[in-house]
This record gives C-alpha cells, structure tokens and sequence, in this order.
C-alpha cells in the first residue's frame, strides 16, 4: 500500500503553513510567493528552500509547494511556508494530498476528504 499523508494547515495574517508529512517529521520547508502577474496571464511562482533537500533530491518537494501555491494564491497574495516529509512520491498521493487541500479551501468536497484543518489524504 501506498504511505499515509498527515495534512496540516495553518493561516496566519502574514502567510500560510502547509505540513505535508509521511513520516511525523518536518521535513524540507519551503517558501512559495506569487509574483507579479502582467496583462491578465497565469502568475508565476518564486520557490525558496529555507531547510531540507535541495537540487534534484527536492524536486518533489517543489511540485508539493508550487500545487500548494497555486491553491491558496487563488484566495490572497500571502505567502506559503511548506514542511514536506513525502517519502511516497506516488501521483496518486500528491493527488490525494491536492483534493485534501481543495477541500479545506472549500474549492471541491470530493468523496472522503476531510475539509477540516488537520486531515490524512491516503490512497
């Protein structure tokens, strides 16, 4: 079977805390801001890795953290802090772990997500 994924969100006026772990640890933290975005086109997205895996080690992690971003960016311009501990990097979870955070946001209610602010998104 595939890893447990604990969600845990936080908003405080100045940014937003995502913690996505597999394992109960911290993991790599990460900072998403939207940039600018110039006549009418997709924004774009500034990732900083504040601790953690770096370079190709933590391409998942940025995947986590831009789908993160692009998620609550549709609500604010708060940034994003990131702790992602994903041991799994299955699509499945990340999906699982996208819909769990759609659900918080009240964007989609799918079926067995949890909308509350501490959920597990399992496949």
């Amino acid at each position: 079977g595939r890893k447990a994924s604990n969600v845990v969100v936080n908003v405080y006026t100045d940014k937003v805390v995502v913690m996505v772990t597999q394992n109960n640890r911290l993991g790599t933290v990460i900072e998403a801001k939207k940039d600018l975005c110039l006549d009418g086109k997709e924004p774009t997205y500034s990732l900083n890795t504040l601790l953690g895996r770096r370079g190709e080690a933590g391409l998942i992690d940025g995947v986590y953290a831009r789908g993160l971003m692009e998620r609550f960016g549709k609500r604010d311009n708060r940034p994003v802090v990131a702790m992602l501990a994903i041991l799994d990097d299955h699509p499945s979870i990340f999906r699982a772990v996208m819909a769990c955070i759609d659900a918080h946001l009240g964007l989609a209610a799918p079926a067995g997500a949890s909308a509350g602010a501490s959920a597990t998104a399992a496949e």
